[in-house]
């Protein structure tokens, strides 16, 4: 009776033996889980902080450099932002030039 619910159920494939291997498993499709997150971050992190730590050229031709962060945030500090006018306001009733 086993057997022939068995069969029933599995549809008479084979049971045991060298019949029943399983063929080998394919990945999923992409996007897959990371087998290792915690490395993988890792990993990232000290490629961001190198790249954001160090000085590089981004365009030669153009003169673009990568500069450490920190030096940034000096070179800020020192100078300023580049300010720009401010455009007038355009909406109906906006001040205008003599009443501000």
């Amino acid at each position: 009776a086993v057997h022939w619910v068995l069969d029933a159920f599995t549809g008479g494939a084979p049971r045991g033996g060298a019949e029943a291997r399983v063929a080998p498993r394919e990945l999923p499709p992409a996007p897959r889980l990371e087998p290792q997150p915690r490395h993988d971050l890792r990993e990232w992190l000290a490629r961001e902080r190198a790249l954001l730590g160090s000085y590089a050229w981004v365009d030669r031709e153009a003169g673009v450099v990568r500069i450490p962060i920190e030096r940034a945030i000096e070179i800020l500090g020192e100078e300023g932002l580049p300010a720009r006018d401010a455009p007038a306001p355009s909406w109906p009733g906006a001040p205008s030039e003599e009443r501000r």
